[in-house]
């Protein structure tokens, strides 16, 4: 592991807004995002959880007998959470948060990391 991705990692050398840019930036396995989960919180009970509920289980994005939220693709894959916070859903309705900060969508995706997986 390089010096970069360490201090990405530890939180060192780097600001908050520095490292959340820097951890949008990095390659799996660096899985927790850096962000602020109680900024991040503010952001989705404002303008997400209106679809995807204030637990983020308002929307089942498989089955039943094997059911994905918001927490669970967050935990699962936050690269690919990312990404549908920044750009949205083509199709759905989903809109693209791209006037955020890339720290705010960090904080948002480090708040739906807290959400419920099941």
């Amino acid at each position: 592991m390089d010096a970069d991705h360490r201090d990405l990692i530890l939180g060192q050398r780097c600001s908050g807004r520095a490292r959340r840019k820097r951890w949008a930036r990095s390659s799996p396995p660096y899985t927790n995002a850096p962000g602020n989960p109680r900024r991040g919180a503010q952001f989705f009970q404002t303008i997400c959880a209106v679809c995807h509920g204030f637990d983020g289980k308002a929307i089942n994005f498989h089955s039943a007998d094997d059911p994905e939220y918001v927490g669970t693709v967050a935990a699962d894959n936050p690269w690919e959470a990312l990404h549908k916070i920044r750009f949205g859903q083509p199709g759905v309705g989903m809109i693209a948060l791209t006037a955020l900060s890339m720290g705010t969508l960090v904080d948002i995706l480090s708040y739906a990391q807290t959400l419920p997986t099941k």
